[in-house]
């Protein structure tokens, strides 16, 4: 059965104004639905539209110059990944890079040692405009994503900054999936199921859709 998705409209938060409403538009949205879409966030659409530009850029390399942006250490969320589904069907291009760019940068920000480990280093494509633009891009989502969480804790009638300090350190993570459509099998599988159910890692997960198709389900 379809359910319609939750519109979740910030401006009152950004503005400073009183959000009674939109703390239970948001509690009914996360006990019903899960997901919700959201808008009035205030991120610059010339901005987005930029980094949709320089992805372009980096799905247009040969193929052999992508292969030299995967992560040398074998991480899985870092750099540049090509993947095919079980089936066989090409599902998707992947970039991604966290906040962090390798050990030395995690641990001058505080980050104990002990989780030292997962902090392998970004591996960034050498075209000029990409890292600084997806690094504006990646500051303005965490800071809607503080946002976001201030909200949740007013939906569990909790204090708005009772996450801030679980989030002074975040360790978030930035990806670009470009879904080509290319079936690179003769398997008689649904190519049109890209990504079979799953949970994101993490504590939040806000996600931009580009195109005319179907998404979430």
């Amino acid at each position: 059965m379809a359910v319609s998705i939750p519109v979740i409209d910030l401006e009152s938060v950004l503005d400073g104004k009183s959000h009674d409403d939109l703390v239970r538009a948001i509690r009914d949205a996360c006990d019903s639905v899960g997901f919700f879409q959201v808008v009035g966030h205030r991120i610059s659409p010339d901005l987005l539209n930029r980094v949709y530009d320089v992805k372009e850029e980096l799905i247009a390399l040969p193929f052999e110059d992508k292969q030299q942006l995967v992560c040398p250490t074998g991480h899985p969320f870092r750099g540049w990944r090509y993947n095919t589904s079980d089936a066989g069907f090409t599902i998707s291009e992947r970039f991604q890079a966290c906040n962090f760019d390798d050990h030395e940068s995690a641990a001058a920000a505080g980050i104990g040692s002990r989780y030292l480990d997962y902090f392998h280093p970004n591996v960034w494509p050498e075209l000029p405009t990409f890292q600084p633009l997806v690094r504006q891009w990646f500051t303005a989502t965490r800071q809607l994503g503080a946002t976001l969480m201030s909200l949740f804790a007013e939906a569990l009638e909790l204090s708005p900054d009772y996450f801030a300090a679980m989030l002074v350190q975040d360790v978030s993570c930035f990806a670009m999936n470009v879904y080509s459509g290319e079936i690179v099998s003769d398997s008689d599988a649904d190519p049109f199921v890209l990504l079979p159910a799953h949970g994101d890692s993490g504590t939040l997960t806000i996600l931009h859709q580009c195109g005319a198709y179907e998404g979430l389900q």
